[in-house]
């Protein structure tokens, strides 16, 4: 079995906003299944089978929804147990086994509950910037006497 190219989680953005929400992904070695156990015991698959696949990355997958520029994650959706030879080619090209569209819906509709207040949180603090005086308004004014 073939972890990740890198030990911690990989962050990588799609081209894409999703109802209005910028997308995310990323990619962190599947640790809470065993690689070997999920084929053979919960897939049926033989041993044969599974020696075909043993060297592929075993990962799992994490989609964010944020709001446009904003660093801050709205939504999530998680899928495990994801087997593949190249795992950032799986979640772009395979669209993540064909998982991705519900994945998208499943993070977009749960960052449309926090969208509000977020968006409020982020007004309020734009509020009470405009209320600082600007530095270059005391700077032009010079020393005082």
């Amino acid at each position: 079995m073939q972890s990740l190219k890198k030990s911690t989680k990989e962050s990588r953005q799609f081209p894409l906003v999703h109802q209005g929400f910028e997308i995310k992904y990323e990619v962190y070695p599947e640790e809470d299944i065993s690689m070997e156990r999920h084929f053979i015991k919960e897939c049926g698959y033989t041993q044969k089978q599974f020696d075909k696949i043993r060297d592929f990355e075993w990962f799992r997958v994490v989609i964010n929804a944020s709001l446009p520029g904003d660093s801050e994650t709205l939504g999530r959706a998680h899928l495990g147990g994801c087997c593949a030879k190249d795992a950032h080619a799986y979640v772009k090209k395979e669209e993540i086994g064909g998982y991705l569209p519900q994945m998208l819906d499943e993070a977009v509709a749960e960052a449309q509950k926090y969208a509000p207040q977020r968006i409020a949180d982020l007004k309020a603090v734009l509020d009470k910037a405009s209320e600082i005086p600007s530095l270059a308004s005391k700077a032009s004014k010079g020393p005082s006497l």
